[in-house]
């Protein structure tokens, strides 16, 4: 077995780089070192062709952030594309996201910063406002599309309401492999007995909703 072997700059000991044993179909594997050296934390990495460069190796979540309904909505018995009144997270002072990458949102529909599989939560507070707002299946949907044109229900919840002033919540969670940030979306709807409400605030997360970028696709 072939091998180069580097003795140490002072003192003993050596630092030897060998061949394996045989190549796959007894290739003859060249690999290229890269131009200049990385940074601190970088890894060397291969384009699978042979050329190696250093990158930096995403490590865990590396985007998560928080959006809020910001104003209530009264439902009118059908389901409702939530198409405004959304906005990111920014109180309280001790709000934290992940990342530099966000979300952005054009009536109703969200882009996604990056491709990549992202973790999605919706959750929902809603509640009766009288006898006549009173009903079963006040829910809140996860709807995404992959042609940015046609959009299919990919998550719900749902929550009785059952006296005159009764207050329910509910979550619902969908994970989405997002191989095209032009086509692949996602928008929230709203269903509930006519008259009854979707509580939405500027202040605190009553509707809201999660987005987390848990790796590459």
């Amino acid at each position: 077995m072939s091998s180069i072997k580097l003795t140490a700059d002072s003192g003993g000991g050596t630092v030897e780089l060998k061949a394996p044993a045989t190549t796959t179909g007894n290739a003859a594997i060249i690999f290229k070192l890269p131009l200049v050296d990385g940074t601190s934390g970088q890894a060397l990495t291969t384009n699978s062709s042979g050329q190696l460069a250093f990158s930096t190796i995403a490590a865990g979540i590396t985007m998560a952030e928080t959006w809020r309904l910001t104003t209530t909505i009264t439902n009118n018995g059908s389901e409702n594309v939530i198409t405004s009144n959304l906005a990111k997270q920014a109180t309280p002072s001790s709000y934290g996201k992940v990342g530099t990458e966000t979300m952005t949102e054009s009536s109703g529909v969200f882009t996604f910063p990056s491709t990549g599989i992202y973790y999605i939560t919706a959750n929902s507070m809603h509640y009766a406002l009288g006898a006549s707002t009173v009903g079963a299946g006040n829910g809140l949907y996860i709807n995404t599309t992959v042609d940015n044109s046609n959009y299919s229900r990919s998550a719900f919840s749902a929550q009785a309401v059952s006296s005159n002033v009764d207050y329910g919540s509910g979550s619902s969670h969908y994970i989405m492999d997002v191989t095209d940030v032009s086509t692949h979306k996602v928008r929230f709807s709203h269903s509930g007995t006519s008259g009854s409400k979707v509580a939405g605030n500027a202040n605190d997360n009553q509707t809201h909703f999660l987005f987390m970028k848990l790796g590459d696709t």
